[in-house]
């Protein structure tokens, strides 16, 4: 009995035994199983956290150095292409904006509904979450900008929270595990697991709400103060539900994991606070996910009491030592898959080092893409920084980090050349220092931001471009001001004069003399300007029309005789080769070229200096002449310096008194380039100045049977009428444009009186319907008109032209003169709709354009139209009088 007792008692004492080593075991693998989930929900939420942290970053570095919307826009576009956002928007003081693809907005459209706070310590901040027009969960951040310290405008972006999401499945548990980001107050989940339960959880709905139907138990493992050194089993209140402990854990701001029954699975649900923000990084993995193995052991030790059952204790003990290695190396895998999952998931390195036994943990090992050598490389040889050619900022964070001289979270960025490519990447860099697996540790991460900072320092040097292009601007606005108000200064102070001499009539014709040579000067200033910005805009398009080179250096020859004459220069004109040859080019830019080349000699030559103008003509070649204009004066030249931005528009050397624009060397070098030509100078202070142009012009004078002729060769206005040059021109491809007017010269087929004719009864007899839209420029012009005989009556707009035309009799009206810009009806559309008229006088009556509209094309524009003629405002009266006289004339003949 009393060895039955004792064989009975060791037999309980070899069952208890072994049942606390199984219960041992149990707690070794619920420890170590709670304690990988805990690590990967951290590890999570420190990823996380970095992508938060990287993209807070990049809203600190966003300045803008203007608040010109069309500016800003394709900023805009580069900044949410580069990091991922669905949208960017900027929002000037005044409340006008724009987004990146050129939409207009308005501050109260984009944060309707939403409140941002301002993080603290930052000029910016964000918004609650809130689903947007795709249905994605999005957070709105917003950014005061400031422009040499003022305040210019708001910078917001939208950040889709899927920038924060984990792989599709957690491989390391199986493919079983789910991971997903909430909002810490209401558990609301912001990133929802793509691999879903077999319960519905989707994106918006409360975590809490989906564990409230799940069984807890009354355990709950946390850690709090950023450590975990170890893990503690807790007892919370008794009385507090699963989804309260749940919660206690997040008010509380701690990492840690609650065991649940979900889905009928017991499962671990642990969480993790995400840095910087109020989400919470959680997962929920099954328990016979990471505990498979306990089935296996209690089996084990079953079969193995069976059979052995007085060598328990040795057995026991074996087995338990196996198993232990079994946890390690399970430990030591699941490690491992973490990791891999993380490398996959992140593009980044990250490593833990070790400065007391300089040992590295390869977290995510992808240095070798992004320093260009593994981290074990740099951090044993200190060369390996110098053959990078590494920048002190970086040389000096990597000899902290030996040196375990980074105490607390550090971040920047340095740069390096990577072996095999010739330009500098950029490199960021957090570095924290922590304790894990029971060693002072540093977490280093790395990252590829050289696409980021070309961003960056691009939209600085288009700033700088920018702000030197505004100067430059503002700097010519300066001098407009003071060349338009002196002229100004002259026509107020002559009508002054004048108001006091009005019983003066000598008097009276010196200063409306004078009036009209300042009103010459500020129209001539206001055409410079306004054809610079045509040329500048891409708009010009070059005649191609028969002209007289002879003649264009005769008259541009006798227009700057009279300027010379007046500051007793001398101007001396020389021509070479057959100049008498006739051309095919755009006589008006040729004039307007050589005009500004002599307007510039005899303004900045001294009085009794010499200026010359030279032409040739080279040999043919391929049906083209090579034609050498030279202007060359003895004045004060240029400097070596100035020579070099002496076709930059807006440039004055400020060597002189003389005032201009700086736009007439600028003209000139765009249209020899529109000509396919080239121009040089060469000039030195004191000692004049000689501007060379070379242009390429093919003969008008050609024969037709030439088998390298151009078809345009054979456009002759004086051949044709007016409405058979503009077909031909455009199934040519071109537009021919009839140059300004002048005295007894020939254009468009017809001859304009001479001013012999000019009568105070030459226009009697004669009806002009005038339409004109502005009430002073039709009063001046009905004045004018009668002065010379004519019966004028006035149209307000084009439909009133039209109107009293088709309700005058035939032949009422001799003429009409139309304004191009008017309301209801315009020049062109009245112009056509009398042509189209049903009656002889509408096609055959003389229409004229009157139109501040100046151009060549606008000219072509009115021709095209059906107008016989285009006269440019400010009207000559006595060209009017003659074109009207012309075209009557021409009709009754």
């Amino acid at each position: 009995m009393i060895l039955a007792a004792v064989a009975v008692a060791a037999i309980l004492a070899l069952m208890a035994l072994m049942v606390t080593l199984t219960n041992y075991i149990e707690d070794v693998l619920s420890e170590n199983a709670e304690q990988q989930v805990v690590s990967f929900t951290e590890q999570a939420a420190f990823t996380s956290a970095g992508r938060l942290g990287l993209l807070q970053d990049e809203m600190e570095s966003v300045q803008f150095q203007t608040d010109d919307l069309v500016e800003v826009q394709p900023f805009l576009a580069s900044i949410k292409e580069s990091f991922g956002l669905t949208g960017t928007w900027f929002i000037r003081a005044d409340g006008q904006g724009v987004s990146w693809n050129g939409v207009s907005a308005t501050a109260e459209e984009l944060t309707a509904g939403l409140e941002i706070t301002p993080l603290p310590e930052h000029e910016y901040g964000y918004s609650q979450n809130y689903l947007n027009h795709d249905g994605q969960t999005v957070r709105m951040g917003r950014k005061q900008l400031f422009a040499g310290g003022t305040y210019i405008g708001d910078f917001y972006q939208e950040v889709p929270l899927v920038l924060f999401t984990m792989p599709d499945e957690l491989s390391m548990f199986d493919g079983r595990g789910q991971f997903m980001l909430m909002e810490a107050a209401t558990g609301e989940v912001l990133v929802a697991p793509t691999t879903l339960p077999e319960t519905t959880l989707t994106l918006g709905d409360s975590l809490y709400a989906y564990l409230e139907g799940a069984i807890f138990s009354s355990e709950v493992r946390s850690k709090a103060g950023g450590g975990y050194d170890s893990l503690s089993l807790e007892s919370l209140d008794a009385e507090l539900s699963g989804v309260e402990k749940l919660k206690s854990l997040v008010n509380d701001g701690e990492c840690g994991v609650i065991r649940a029954v979900i889905d009928d699975r017991p499962s671990y649900i642990a969480v993790a606070p995400v840095t910087g923000s109020t989400w919470y990084a959680c997962t929920i993995i099954p328990e016979e996910n990471l505990r498979s193995q306990t089935t296996v052991v209690a089996a084990t030790f079953q079969g193995v009491f069976a059979v052995v059952l007085l060598s328990l204790v040795g057995t026991g003990a074996a087995l338990l030592m196996a198993y232990q290695r079994r946890l390690r190396s399970r430990n030591a895998t699941a490690t491992i898959e973490l990791y891999g999952a993380l490398s996959e998931s992140v593009e980044m390195a990250v490593n833990l080092y070790s400065p007391r036994d300089h040992e590295t943990t390869h977290i995510v090992a992808k240095a070798d893409g992004v320093i260009g050598c593994s981290f074990d490389e740099l951090m044993a040889d200190p060369s390996v920084a110098e053959s990078l050619q590494m920048s002190e900022t970086g040389t000096a964070l990597f000899e902290r980090v030996r040196n375990d001289a980074v105490k607390q979270l550090e971040r920047g960025d340095f740069s390096i050349v990577r072996p095999h490519e010739s330009t500098r990447s950029w490199v960021e860099y957090a570095v924290r220092p922590l304790e894990f697996e029971g060693r002072h540790q540093l977490l280093i991460v790395l990252q590829d931001v050289t696409t980021e900072k070309m961003i960056q320092l691009s939209m600085k040097d288009a700033m700088e471009a920018a702000e030197s292009a505004n100067r430059a601007k503002t700097e010519f606005l300066s001098r407009m001001s003071h060349d338009i108000r002196t002229p100004m200064n002259v026509v107020i102070g002559m009508l002054q004069i004048a108001e006091s001499n009005i019983d003066n009539p000598a008097k009276l014709r010196t200063c409306l003399s004078k009036v009209a040579m300042a009103s010459d000067q500020l129209l001539a200033l206001i055409n410079e300007v306004l054809d610079f910005s045509k040329i500048e805009s891409g708009k010009i398009v070059l005649d191609r029309l028969p002209f007289s080179l002879e003649a264009l250096i005769g008259g541009a020859a006798d227009v700057a005789r009279m300027q010379t004459e007046e500051r007793d220069q001398t101007l001396v004109v020389s021509v070479e080769n057959q100049i008498g040859d006739r051309f095919l080019g755009d006589k008006v830019r040729l004039n307007q070229m050589l005009m500004n080349l002599l307007s510039n000699a005899v303004k900045y030559t001294p009085e009794g200096g010499r200026i010359e103008l030279s032409a040739s003509v080279g040999i043919e070649k391929s049906g083209y002449y090579p034609i050498t204009f030279k202007v060359a004066d003895n004045g004060i030249g240029m400097s070596t310096e100035f020579q070099e931005h002496l076709f930059e528009p807006f440039t004055m050397e400020g060597r002189s008194r003389a005032q201009g624009t700086g736009l007439g060397t600028s003209i000139v070098k765009n249209i020899v380039t529109l000509m396919g030509g080239m121009i040089t100078v060469e000039s030195a202070v004191n000692a004049g100045t000689t501007f060379t142009v070379l242009v390429y012009l093919a003969s008008a004078d050609r024969p037709a049977d030439d088998a390298q002729a151009d078809p345009l060769d054979a456009l002759r206005l004086e051949d044709l009428d007016v409405e058979a040059a503009l077909s031909l021109a455009r199934e040519l491809g071109a537009e021919p444009v009839p140059p300004a007017a002048e005295e007894g010269e020939q254009v468009a087929g017809r001859t304009l009186l001479d001013e012999s004719h000019l009568t105070s009864d030459c226009g009697a007899g004669l009806r002009i319907l005038m339409a004109e839209d502005n009430d002073l420029n039709a009063e001046i012009a009905q004045e004018l008109l009668e002065s010379y005989g004519f019966a004028v009556e006035r149209a307000a707009d084009g439909q009133e032209a039209c109107e009293r035309f088709a309700a005058a009799s035939r032949g009422y009206y001799d003429a009409v003169l139309m304004d191009v810009q008017m309301p209801r009806m315009d020049g062109y559309e009245a112009t056509r709709t009398i042509r189209s008229m049903d009656r002889p006088d509408g096609r055959q009556v003389p229409i004229v354009a009157m139109s501040a509209n100046a151009f060549s094309d606008d000219v072509a524009a009115s021709l095209a139209s059906g107008m016989d003629e285009h006269l440019s405002k400010p009207i000559q009266i006595k060209t009017v009088v003659l074109t009207v006289l012309s075209l009557v004339q021409e009709r009754r003949a």
